[in-house]
């Protein structure tokens, strides 16, 4: 098939979008000016959307599909994240679903950040790092030799090589500090067989050998030589050698040195990274020390910016024709510095610097002495102009300081790093020769020329590298496709164009690899040569071809030649636009009667104007800045001129960013730009105009009507209306920007603004003004019948047949009408046009501000702009030169060329390869030259008829791709539609660089042994891949606020979509959140109250209103005597955290003398702040008055200016808040604004004052006696929250609802009008949430109740509400055991709910152990075989029934065998025994119950979830008695009486919490045989002869310690801009210990290679000592062999932390107490090989005489139970009941058992007897547990 025929078809299936269930359904959508657009999207497809400016292309694409798909996504992260991401609202629509996670890629300004390069914007930096940490070469810098790793193997071959058939003798070095510890040495080696020491040049035995021939004598320390091995060097000796070096190297820690046996010098070689040539040792290189973001790698001097700040002299000193005299000292001119210019007077005379001669005459030594000062100095002598900066540096705090020192300020090249950034380690490893800083340099062509030539090296031979060489190099590849080719990696992100910035992010999207997203980009071709656009079109195929819908707003004809299909808005722009005038293939557009098809049949126009003449010429020599070389520059002055060239050729740099500053400076301005040496001809020219491409505006106050000062003119003339001069009405009040005329309501913004928090602001008609920004009699004022607020709201066109013949308006008018913007409104927002709405409006203002004479210079003004736009713009330029202006356009599009007098080419290549002038001439003149550009000029300028057509323009465009690259670009292509997810050499944690494949759009389970590597490839690779990736298409800003997670160590990872992690971390929620706050229903509800609420006075019941300030004056009259003496106050502050140094420095200014912060009063001086990280309250004293003076009145209306309406009035020890916007009419009092913070009682706002939020007071505090708070009746909410109504109903009577009344209270609620505007989304996504929390069964749930009190099952459900809740489809859910805590009758309304998901077009990925959920699964993996070392691979694939078949795997066998019920359990009958016994619980949803617990048994509590389980066990039975057994803080629910107590001696519960936070708790201290390796290591000869005690061998104090990292193995690092960070510590490289400690050794091992050991291998190493040997044992037998011995334990996982627990508990020696453990969910994270370990321990602990009861869903834990208690039969308050109590035998014949029936289909079907139920006691075969 042919490209054309193969394009066309594609187009075809494009445009015909068939609405199936993988379309993206967009139905009525009416953002901006769309008139109900509705269209389908097929993903995996390339789109434009075309059309004429303000056609609608960017509500479309932007504002509508992006905004949706970002905001849906965005829910899944937390409220607090939220809302620092950009907060989208949700657009006006019938229906879009499904809609993928939307990226935008578009032209805002790039991140301002130094740190952020090309590089990191493209992932090369990260990807660059590992590649020098993985293939460079050391470069020892002090020999400057390579450095290279050596090892047993490499130093014999060393051995071999240089001295075959010599005898050789390896020695290992063995420093002693005295004799005596000689002594202690000598013993140690002698008991490991170590016989022999090297001396002098011979072998001497040790037992003979004396101390003072080491040289030791005292206390002076000697290094012995200790011989491994003597032989020959020769082939046959290899192994020997080997093994003599691997001994060395063991034994040394790892040095070795080979001497030989007829004398000469040593060869020294050193395990790792060593030189010998000048005995230094290196460490082994990371990706972070090649990180200049990292503290690791980063430069000290420039902490990695590669600059430091300097001052710059040439500014200080900007003219040396002037002397000292004059004010050659340009900081020193004004009246504030006549200290320092007397000063410098007085000092000169002292010094004989002459005061009257210019600057350049003088000589460097006064030079000197003026900048740098004298010998004395400051106070005594002259302090120099250095000095003086430095003092102002001390001074920054002030802010004219600031912008002081900002004007005298340069970057510098930092002096140590030359602007490379790395340190100098760093800069030692090379490739090729190069340094990392070396190969960022090159611009991107030359750096995949380097990397393909590593390749093509590395192919076959490590493909590992090869596969990195590959990510680096498909990037550099991306970049050279989008015409970036010319730009280096180093490059400062803030410094590339727009264009440039879109397309780097557009090549970081394509390395990111996602896939099911929706990319939208806004005009990529923007900036792009045309020989660039083939290219750039084959790389937004490539993002599409990964899975993605990419959506293109563009206009460039050969783009949208390239695409599937197109959609054209239109058929005009603004209101007569937004309809869809087409939606088909580019080769139907072709044919269509749109504006954009027939822009895509025109033909090139002959040029109907003859090429004017230049009347003078402006001449620029010498421009050599970036990469300029030495161009000089010959301008036509009079002509227009286009300035051309390939990106990168250096046309921005020649003519913005040096002609322009050049002109600007001899013009009488001053700007900063590049170097040249000369500039002539500039006196011909009258001023300069730029347009350039920065935005115009952000807020909606600016317009066209302000923008070109028509605004102004209109101002005058209806101020000059006979009504208006009757009235007094000045300009002033016609504006909408000042008091006077304007509706104050709305402060002339015509709208009112809601700020939502983590939702898109809400904007609204101003209800007093209607919108309309004005209000009162100045609307009675017209001008030619027409009011100001007519006026804004007509389209230029309008306004110019009506006031046209105004010469000052009408030539404004007539501008805009001329560049085709016509249809804008006068008051339209700036901040709503679009880039070629912009981009006009800017040069119709040049051309109002336009003088004959002068020159306008323009970047890209087509940019933005539809082909039939452009001829208009060059008829108003061509105007500018008939006025005798001269034009100079930068531009890439040929149409502008074609039409310029004279043409510029700058090239020929770009970057290195460009920066000449290489043609330059007429249009006609430059066709004839070899210019890139000529080609695509030369058909635009032939004769009509003998034009080639714009096919084979295309064509020959195309064609520069040449063949390697085409079958590259589609091999890279086929290779990107990847319909699977697939991780390829995945080594993170315990996986051994395995590949694995996933399906998308299924359910995938991934099962395994505990500790495999599940959660590892879940969580740490596949989720942390995804979500980075994504976290990089956002702004650096919000990325600071978002969880920040490592690059996990795998290869790459392919098509893989954005991610949502639903981990759970077995963590219950605090006493402070509640179902309502976990699930974000509060977080919704207190918006909808906060924002559309009515406020009652709660103490007269009646609705608070306005109150003005002079009915505020009269009622304090009416209150307080004549006498009284008031502080009017302004709170401007209420509650907010910051340093508030600006609000203090605003009460100066306004004249303020006192303010009360945080209650205290403080006089205002100058530079006060406050703590930036605590909330503060500040109050502005406005005035002191009696109560009848005269003036009270104002200054009640300046307090409730500055505090919004607020105001506090303080009289003796009373004060009062009024308020002149919120207050009640009967009493007065006033009410603040409301706040989301006022609704919740975890703020001091919003808490209920008498309880402080808790709910209840204490009654007893030593019982812990409570009763409910009288103030809110349990609400926990202030009286202000309880007097907030919507339909009547409060907050807290809302919140105290269950969760289905809340759910049809709420859908029956009404909004209208203004609430409906507000208040609408919240509502909305309240009772989103609501109705996840009743389809996965938790309607019965009180949306107050507390976190805390909630079972592992509820709270499992909980979580998943809200999480799932967002809606989003297209994206990858991670879940981590979900299962955890449901009943299995319960388990298939999570599988419904995940199944859902997976219908809706989402990839679920589930790390699960229930057999359910796998057997539902659509793939399962299975990993292992086994836990830590042992795990780490796929070990079978498939589905159950596959796996079921495969001998590899551990997951399907375990699942095959029936459920065990034992043939023998112990006896639990009545009246024999022992009994706990609980009467009357009636804690929660507990319905009085009496239950009895056998002693001395494995209890199980099983249950429904909610059924009460946790309840009556962990909150009721085991506090009540440990509170019987002594304990004074437990604190029992409700119940009468506990009975049977006596019998046991403590009562405790084995959680799943952690065992320790930070690195000092490990699995060796844990369990209790720390101490005991400690006095073996003690106990060793060598310890004892050096004198080391217990202590020496502890990390966590001592002397054995390593100091700098006091023990951790590990340093806290922090960096300007960066987050703190852990590094391992270079000094003891994470072993914890210093290196006189590691010296001593216990069988062969040091004390940091024991704390290395997994358990499983340290049980074998200490099984000599069973006090050691015993609990490792245990723990291995439970299943956590794999863990390490020393593994901090904040990197424990629940379950592992539970289990490790036990193991303590069994191994601590307690036999001889009797104790009643408590376990919940013990066998959260386990295998079912893993559950059957931890029965065998639970039955231990049985077995010794304790007793355990387990709250446990697990079939395999009930079956192996001597006793099951059943709760149900439902949950919430369907449950509470004593269902079944029993053997499990007896609840599988208890038809009421959902256990019981769970427990018989795992069985399989089998006769059983019947069981009992209820409350009913046991027969005598299991006699009632009750006591009579």
């Amino acid at each position: 098939m042919s490209e054309k025929s193969g394009q066309a078809k594609r187009g075809e299936a494009a445009s015909a979008a068939p609405a199936s269930s993988e379309s993206i359904r967009l139905r009525g959508a009416k953002t901006h000016n769309l008139k109900g657009v509705d269209l389908d999207f097929v993903p995996a497809s390339l789109v434009a959307i075309a059309g004429v400016s303000g056609a609608g292309k960017s509500s479309l694409a932007f504002s509508t599909l992006y905004a949706e798909g970002q905001r849906r996504y965005v829910e899944s992260f937390s409220p607090y994240v939220r809302q620092f991401l950009e907060r989208l609202a949700r657009p006006p629509v019938d229906l879009l679903e499904p809609v993928p996670a939307g990226i935008a890629v578009d032209r805002q300004a790039p991140v301002k950040t130094s740190r952020s390069t090309v590089g990191t914007m493209t992932d090369l930096a990260d990807y660059g790092k590992t590649l020098w940490a993985r293939a460079a070469t050391l470069q020892c810098p002090g020999c400057g030799g390579p450095v290279h790793r050596e090892g047993p193997t490499s130093a014999a071959e060393a051995t071999l090589a240089q001295g075959k058939g010599r005898r050789v003798v390896v020695t290992y070095p063995l420093p002693v500090e005295d004799t005596g510890q000689f002594l202690g040495v000598r013993e140690g080696l002698l008991a490991e067989g170590y016989r022999r020491i090297w001396v002098s040049g011979e072998a001497r035995e040790l037992e003979s050998l004396a101390p003072s021939e080491l040289g030791l004598k005292g206390k002076s320390g000697a290094l012995m030589h200790v011989v491994a091995d003597r032989t020959v060097a020769k082939d046959e000796e290899r192994e020997r050698l080997v093994e003599a070096f691997e001994a060395a190297f063991r034994q040394s820690g790892g040095r070795a040195d080979l001497w030989w046996g007829e004398g000469g010098e040593p060869l020294s070689f050193s395990r790792g990274l060593h030189c010998a040539r000048c005995d230094r040792a290196f460490q082994e290189p990371t990706p972070a020390l090649f990180s200049f973001n990292s503290p690791v790698g980063a430069c000290p001097s420039c902490r990695g910016f590669g600059r430091v700040i300097q001052i710059d002299f040439d500014r200080v000193l900007p003219d040396d024709t002037l002397s000292l005299e004059e004010g050659a000292v340009r900081p020193w001119q004004g009246k504030s510095t006549s200290w320092e210019r007397n000063g410098l007077k007085k000092h000169a005379a002292k010094a004989g610097i002459p005061m009257d001669v210019p600057l350049r005459d003088l000589d460097a030594k006064a030079r000197h002495w003026l900048i740098e000062g004298d010998e004395l100095g400051y106070p005594k002598g002259w302090w120099g102009i250095r000095a003086w900066f430095s003092w102002l540096e001390s001074r920054a705090y002030k802010m004219h300081v600031r912008v002081l020192l900002s004007r005298y300020r340069k970057y510098e090249r930092c002096p140590d790093c030359q602007g490379k950034r790395l340190r100098p380690e760093a800069l030692q490893w090379k490739i090729e020769g190069r340094s990392l800083a070396d190969f960022f340099a090159l611009p991107a062509e030359q750096s995949l020329a380097l990397i393909e030539g590593l390749g093509t090296q590395a192919m076959g031979r490590d493909p590992a590298l090869a596969l990195l060489l590959e990510e680096c190099g498909s990037r550099l590849r991306a970049l050279v496709e989008v015409g970036l080719g010319y730009l280096s990696l180093d490059r400062a992100a803030r410094t590339l164009s727009g264009g440039e910035a879109q397309r780097v992010a557009l090549t970081a999207a394509l390395g990111a690899s996602l896939s099911g997203a929706m990319f939208v980009l806004d005009e990529p071709s923007v900036g792009l040569h045309p020989q660039d656009v083939a290219r750039l079109g084959g790389v937004v195929r490539r993002l599409a071809d990964a899975g993605n819908l990419v959506l293109l707003v563009e206009h460039d004809l050969e783009l949208l030649r390239q695409v599937d299909r197109v959609v054209e808005l239109g058929p005009a722009a603004g209101d007569e636009g937004g309809c869809v005038v087409f939606d088909g293939s580019p080769a139907e557009l072709s044919r269509a009667s749109t504006p954009t098809g027939r822009a895509l049949r025109a033909g090139p126009k002959s040029q109907s104007e003859a090429r004017r003449k230049a009347g003078a010429w402006l001449r620029l020599e010498g421009a050599t800045g970036n990469n300029l070389r030495d161009v000089t520059l010959e301008l036509p002055l009079g002509v227009a001129t286009c300035i051309t060239g390939v990106s990168g050729s250096g046309k921005s740099s020649l003519i913005l960013d040096t002609l322009c500053p050049a002109l600007h400076r001899h013009l009488g301005g001053e700007r900063e730009g590049l170097p040249y040496r000369k500039l002539e001809g500039w006196g011909a020219l009258k001023g300069l105009l730029e347009v350039d491409q920065s935005p115009l505006g952000r807020t909606s106050r600016g317009n066209p009507a302000t923008y070109l000062k028509i605004w102004e003119a209109f101002r005058k003339r209806f101020a000059a209306q006979p009504l208006a001069k009757e009235r007094g009405y000045g300009p002033g009040f016609f504006s909408f920007n000042v008091a006077g005329g304007r509706c104050e309501a709305c402060k002339g913004e015509g709208a009112e603004t809601v700020e939502m928090q983590f939702l898109a602001d809400v904007s609204f008609s101003c209800p007093e003004c209607g919108g309309r920004r004005f209000a009162g009699g100045v609307l009675d004022v017209l001008y030619r019948e027409h009011n100001v607020a007519d006026l804004l709201e007509m389209s230029a066109q309008r306004a110019f047949e009506i006031y046209g013949d105004d010469k000052e308006i009408g030539t404004k008018l007539r501008l805009l009408i001329d560049l085709g913007l016509g249809y804008l409104r006068l008051g339209q927002a700036l901040n709503t046009l679009s880039g070629g709405e912009s981009q006009r409006l800017k040069l119709a203002a040049a051309v109002a501000g336009f003088r004959p004479g002068s020159m306008v210079v323009l970047d890209e003004p087509t940019a933005g702009l539809h082909p039939q736009e452009v001829p208009p713009l060059l008829q108003v330029l061509r105007g500018m030169v008939k006025r005798g202006g001269t034009v100079v356009v930068i531009e890439h599009d040929m149409r502008v060329a074609a039409w310029a007098d004279h043409l510029i080419e700058l090239g020929p290549g770009a970057g290195p390869q460009g920066g000449r002038i290489v043609a330059q001439g007429t249009p006609e003149k430059f066709v004839r030259s070899a210019a890139p550009s000529a080609e695509f000029l030369k058909p635009l300028l032939a004769p009509t008829g003998k034009a080639k057509t714009a096919s084979s323009l295309r064509t020959k465009a195309a064609a520069r791709i040449t063949p390697r690259e085409r079958s590259a670009s589609a091999a890279r292509a086929l290779e990107g539609r990847v319909s699977d997810i697939r991780m390829v050499g995945v080594r993170e944690h315990n996986w051994k660089n395995v590949s694995v494949d996933l399906p998308r759009d299924a359910l995938i389970v991934v099962s395994g042994p505990s500790g495999s590597g599940k959660s590892s490839l879940a969580f740490d690779v596949l989720y942390a891949e995804a979500q980075r990736r994504f976290l990089e298409t956002l702004s650096p800003y919000a990325r600071q606020y978002m969880p920040q997670l490592p690059r996990p160590a795998v290869d790459r990872v392919l098509g893989v979509p954005p991610a949502v992690s639903l981990e759970q971390h077995g963590q219950r929620g605090g006493s402070q959140s509640t179902v309502a706050t976990l699930t974000e229903v509060a977080h919704y509800l207190r918006l909808l109250y906060a924002r559309i609420g009515l406020l009652h006075c709660p103490g007269c019941r009646v609705p608070i209103e306005p109150r003005s300030p002079a009915m505020l004056a009269e009622d304090l009259r009416k209150k307080l005597p004549a006498s009284a003496s008031l502080r009017i106050l302004a709170p401007v502050i209420r509650g907010r955290k910051g340093i508030h140094k600006e609000v203090f420095d605003r009460a100066r200014r306004e004249g303020l003398q006192e303010v009360r912060v945080d209650g205290e009063w403080q006089v205002l001086k100058s530079g006060m702040k406050l703590d930036r990280y605590q909330e503060h309250d500040i109050d502005w004293l406005v005035a002191t008055h009696k109560v009848r003076d005269a003036a009270l009145e104002e200054s009640l209306r300046r307090a409730a200016e500055w505090g919004e309406g607020a105001i506090r009035v303080l009289h003796e020890e009373e004060e009062w808040l009024l308020s002149t916007r919120r207050a009640c009419p009967a009493c007065g009092r006033g009410f603040p604004e409301l706040d989301p913070r006022f609704f919740s009682f975890n703020t001091r706002q919003g808490a209920c004052e008498r309880c402080e939020g808790k709910g209840v007071l204490v009654e007893d505090e030593a019982n812990e006696v409570y009763r409910t708070c009288p103030a809110c009746e349990g609400s926990r909410l202030s009286e202000l929250a309880r007097a907030v109504e919507i339909g009547g109903r409060n907050l807290a009577q809302v919140s105290a609802q269950s969760v289905e009344r809340a759910f049809a209270e709420l859908s029956q609620l009404r909004l209208g009008g203004r609430d409906a505007a507000i208040g609408a989304q919240s509502l909305e996504e309240a009772k989103r949430r609501l109705r996840f929390l009743l389809e996965v069964g938790l309607g019965y749930l009180g949306l107050d109740r507390r976190a805390d009190t909630l079972s592992g099952g509820e709270l499992q459900r909980v979580r998943l509400a809200a999480q799932l809740g967002s809606g989003l489809t297209g994206a990858l859910y991670v879940l981590d055991e979900p299962t955890i805590g449901l009943h299995p009758r319960d388990t298939h309304r999570l599988i419904d709910a995940l199944r859902r998901l997976v219908e809706a077009r989402n990839t679920v990925l589930v790390v699960e152990h229930d057999a359910d959920v796998i057997a539902a699964a659509d793939h399962v993996l299975d990993v292992g075989p086994g836990g830590g070392s042992g795990g780490g691979n796929v070990v079978a694939a498939g589905t159950l029934t596959q796996l079921q078949g495969d001998p590899r795997s551990v997951t399907g066998p375990a699942l095959a065998q029936p459920l065990h019920l034992p043939t023998e359990r112990r006896p639990v009958r009545s009246g024999e025994g022992e009994w706990l016994s609980i009467r009357g619980a009636a804690e929660h949803n507990l319905r009085a119950l009496d239950v009895d617990f056998p002693l001395a048994r494995l209890v199980a509590v099983s249950g429904v979830s909610g059924s009460g389980k946790s309840t009556l066990v962990r909150d009721v039975l085991l506090p009540a008695t440990q509170r019987a057994l002594g304990s004074k803080n437990a604190r029992p629910g409700r119940f009468v009486a506990l009975e049977g107590s006596a019998s046991l001696k403590r009562a405790l519960e084995v959680d799943q919490s952690p065992i320790g936070r930070t690195p000092r708790s490990v699995p060796a201290t844990y369990i209790g045989v720390w101490d005991a390796i400690r006095r073996l290591f003690a106990g060793t000869a060598e310890a004892r002869a050096r004198g080391y005690g217990l202590g020496r061998f502890s990390f966590n104090a001592g002397e054995g310690r390593c100091e700098t990292c006091a023990g951790q193995g590990a340093i806290r690092v922090e960096m300007a801009f960066l987050p703190e960070v852990l590094v391992p510590c270079e000094v003891c490289a994470g072993k914890r210990f210093n290196a006189e400690t590691l010296q001593v050794r216990w069988q062969g091992l040091n004390v940091a290679e024991i704390l290395a050991l997994p358990i499983e291998q340290a049980a074998q190493v200490f099984a000599p000592v069973s006090k050691i040997a015993r609990p490792l044992q245990m723990m291995a037998e439970l299943g956590l062999g794999y863990l390490q011995l020393g593994q901090p334990s904040n990197t424990l996982s629940g379950g592992e932390a539970q289990r490790l627990k036990l193991v303590a508990e069994l191994a601590s020696g307690s036999e001889s107490q009797r104790s009643l453990y408590v376990l919940d969910e013990p066998t959260t994270g386990l295998h079912r090989v893993d559950v059957e370990r931890l029965l065998l321990l639970l039955q231990r602990l049985v077995e010794r005489g304790d007793s355990v009861i387990v709250i446990e869903h697990q079939l395999d834990v009930i079956a192996a139970a001597d006793w099951v208690i059943e709760l149900g039969p439902e949950g919430g308050e369907g449950g509470g009941e004593l269902v079944v109590q029993g053997t499990p035998e007896d609840l599988i014949a208890c038809r009421k058992s959902p256990t019981g029936q769970a427990l018989a289909q795992a069985r399989g079907p089998k006769t059983v007897s019947k069981g009992r139920s209820g409350r009913s006691k046991p027969s005598q075969s299991s006699p009632s547990p009750l006591p009579m």
